[in-house]
């Protein structure tokens, strides 16, 4: 191998080096997402059982709960739900 063999060979490395970085990069960035949705979405499903056990809801009616007052309140569901798991209650002027 030549040195001009050489200096193609490390280059198409670099290139598919920097591909590979690229692409746990992107990896990297999709499993924060996926691992935040999935938190999320845990901190609602057990907000919407408190609700439904404490006011008697079904699973609907829970939700509709959460989402009425989100749009309401300006707040986003998620935001909601995990106040409700960490405090039990929805604040007093934004439960009605």
């Amino acid at each position: 191998m030549d040195a001009a063999e050489v200096q193609r060979v490390v280059g198409k490395a670099r290139e598919e080096s920097q591909i590979l970085t690229a692409e746990l990069a992107e990896a990297r960035r999709q499993i924060a997402h996926l691992e935040t949705a999935l938190e999320t979405n845990r901190a609602i499903g057990i907000a919407i059982g408190i609700l439904m056990a404490r006011r008697g809801l079904t699973v609907d009616e829970a939700f509709e709960t959460l989402r009425a007052i989100s749009q309401r309140t300006h707040r986003r569901i998620r935001e909601l739900a995990e106040e409700i798991v960490y405090t039990g209650e929805l604040a007093g002027d934004i439960a009605s």
